[in-house]
């Protein structure tokens, strides 16, 4: 009789490590977290921008951006970046919210300075390669996320109900009709408003010294100049002064009860 026995490590990172923080001249926060668990290192660059800080007609416009991080810069041929993650068995990503956009990446920690190096090269010199191309990707990823889902029709119609007027109404992904009408122009004024250094946290969690981030954080980020004065967009709630209901109905759809609070 054989048997296979697989085990199955959980690491917890040691929080007892005190947090280390600085400002760089330029503005940019970097947060240190060190952990010498294991010989990696996780690098991520928070920007201060998501479909909150969108307008009517550019709804998306920050999830656009976010996919257009990945197609280059002037000094990084596109695909390079990703060739390099998997080159050193490493893995990175991106995600959009309501309030932030988040690049990340986990390689072994030696490859710390390389990876601080892409991310501030593409907080300046992104290029925006196959605009129309990606362009398209972004609209089939609201059609099947979105449009062909009956939980991604929901939650787009619940927020657009919950909120008349704040931000919040419209969704990350922003609706079609907006992301048909992108222009290159349209994502070029919006990198160059939010991504700046001055808008920006860059956090490193992992087998490495604060001090050498700190010191590779000014020599890579800090040369690079404040340029952002971003602001949110305002908007003022009508008041509720009746309960507001919703009802979706489709072929197959489950049955889902959604509940919001004006509070």
């Amino acid at each position: 009789m054989s048997f296979l026995v697989a085990l199955i490590l959980t690491v917890i990172p040691d929080f007892s490590m005190p947090l280390e923080y600085k400002r760089l001249d330029n503005g940019l926060e970097v947060v240190v977290l060190e952990d010498h668990t294991v010989p990696l290192v996780t690098v991520q660059v928070w920007y201060k921008v998501g479909s909150k800080y969108e307008r009517y007609g550019k709804t998306g416009i920050s999830h656009m951006l976010e996919h257009m991080m990945f197609k280059g810069t002037k000094n990084l041929p596109p695909g390079e970046y990703h060739k390099f993650i998997r080159s050193v068995g490493g893995t990175e990503n991106a995600f959009t919210s309501k309030e932030r956009t988040v690049y990340w990446s986990v390689v072994p920690s030696k490859y710390l300075e390389k990876i601080l190096e892409i991310e501030s090269d593409r907080m300046v010199n992104c290029v925006f390669n196959d605009f129309e191309s990606e362009k398209n990707v972004v609209a089939e990823e609201r059609r099947w996320s979105r449009e062909n889902s009956p939980m991604g029709r929901l939650w787009d119609s619940f927020y657009a109900t919950l909120f008349m007027s704040h931000p919040y109404h419209h969704p990350i992904i922003g609706w079609m009709s907006d992301i048909e009408n992108f222009s290159l122009d349209d994502v070029k004024k919006h990198y160059e408003r939010y991504y700046a250094p001055d808008n920006a946290l860059l956090v490193v969690v992992g087998d490495v010294k604060s001090e050498d981030v700190f010191k590779l954080a000014k020599k890579y980020f800090g040369r690079i100049k404040k340029r952002s004065n971003p602001t949110e967009v305002i908007s003022k709630e009508p008041d509720w002064n009746e309960t507001r209901t919703l009802n979706l109905t489709g072929e197959n759809y489950p049955r889902v009860l959604m509940v919001g609070y004006a509070v």
